[in-house]
């Protein structure tokens, strides 16, 4: 009974020690992209005493689900390291148990991010393996390897940045690709712009307004401002968002974010001089009590329905008494374009004496002239 038992190991032994091993190594190398056929990247170590043509299957799982059978074609082993890639091993078969994972890498190019087991086994084309023995490959157990899909870059808005205020009324736009979807053939942006209403949020702006402008089929991070849109309006607020398509269908997408432009500060109208109708003698103005004044302005100055011009008289220091201030009742008409002419009556003040005119508005600016009632 021993001899029937010595007989048996050492005949394992023999047919152990006519296979070949083949050791493969594969090389991912970008952790945020993965196709089925990537699996062909790999390096192969052949032991065998000639060559072999060979066929691989790759088995593809995550979480223990099978997701991807990958078959090749025919591989030329020679003793010794070879490198493959999926551009040097054809694929001849190509099974998906996983349909959401087939319709994810037809759309974006890749994988989702995850976890998963790649499986290789190597076998032989021929019966013999090429003359070199049924069992010139050991192939008894995969060789397995743990990969992970890493999650792609969101697409982010670069400027104008949220909340900003703007001085250019045509900015361009610009942001930044998600990687690595931004790298897919036939990858596009769309490219949408709102005015936000009041009480509104811009998320809820871009879903419910109008678009001023939405352009798809950009094939750049950047958009200068459209030549055919108005400059963009002060006091308003405006919301902007990108997508990212691949074709036509949505596969990234950006935040919300707003500008708006910086209020334009308006110039100061500035008196020019106090025309009289009597005379003006040697650059000093100088009225009679029963005179009309009329202010004069050089510049251009709009007022609107809600803002007051008031005219107020003071006299100049330092000429011995006491007088108040003047208000003037009548005030500058609202909704008047100047430069003109805006009269006023001169009322209450003394003759001979000098007085400081001065205009100001509802901001509290103010503007001034000086005249001297003559006597007589």
């Amino acid at each position: 009974m021993l001899k029937y038992i010595v007989l048996f190991v050492l005949g394992l032994f023999f047919i152990a020690a006519e296979a070949s091993d083949v050791t493969i190594q594969p090389r991912f190398t970008n952790s945020f992209r993965f196709t089925s056929t990537d699996v062909w990247n790999i390096d192969v170590q052949f032991t065998g005493t000639g060559n072999l043509n060979a066929y691989m299957v790759a088995t593809i799982t995550t979480g223990g689900r099978p997701v991807c059978t990958v078959k090749s074609g025919t591989v030329l082993l020679t003793p010794g390291a070879q490198s493959f890639t999926n551009a040097t091993i054809n694929t001849a078969q190509l099974n998906y148990q996983s349909q959401a994972i087939a319709d994810i890498e037809s759309i974006t190019g890749t994988y989702p991010s995850g976890n998963y087991k790649i499986c290789y086994n190597a076998y032989c084309v021929t019966a013999n393996c090429d003359g070199l023995g049924a069992n010139a490959l050991f192939n008894e157990y995969p060789q397995c390897f743990e990969m992970v899909v890493e999650p792609p870059t969101p697409l982010l808005l670069a400027f104008p940045e949220d909340k900003a205020e703007l001085e250019w009324k045509r900015p361009t736009f610009n942001w930044i690709a998600p990687m690595p979807l931004g790298s897919v053939a036939g990858f596009n942006y769309e490219y949408i712009l709102v005015e936000r209403d009041k009480n509104q949020t811009c998320p809820d702006a871009i879903t419910r307004n109008r678009p001023m402008y939405k352009q798809s089929g950009i094939d750049q991070p950047t958009l200068p401002y459209p030549a055919e849109l108005n400059d963009l309006d002060t006091g308003k607020i405006y919301c902007w968002k990108v997508n990212g398509l691949v074709e036509d269908i949505p596969v990234a997408q950006s935040e919300v974010w707003e500008f708006r432009l910086k209020k334009e500060e308006r110039e100061k109208p500035k008196v020019q001089m106090i025309k009289c109708e009597l005379e003006i003698k040697s650059g000093t103005n100088y009225v009679s009590l029963k005179d009309s004044v009329l202010l004069y302005y050089n510049e251009e100055y709009k007022t609107n329905s809600e803002e007051k011009l008031q005219i107020f008289i003071t006299p100049e220091m330092g000429q011995g008494d006491n007088e108040k201030t003047i208000q003037l009742e009548n005030s500058f008409l609202p909704g008047i374009q100047y430069p003109g002419f805006l009269p006023f009556e001169i009322r209450s003040i003394k003759e001979g004496k000098t007085y400081l005119i001065r205009m100001t508005n509802s901001k509290n600016e103010n503007w001034y002239a000086r005249i001297t009632i003559k006597k007589g």
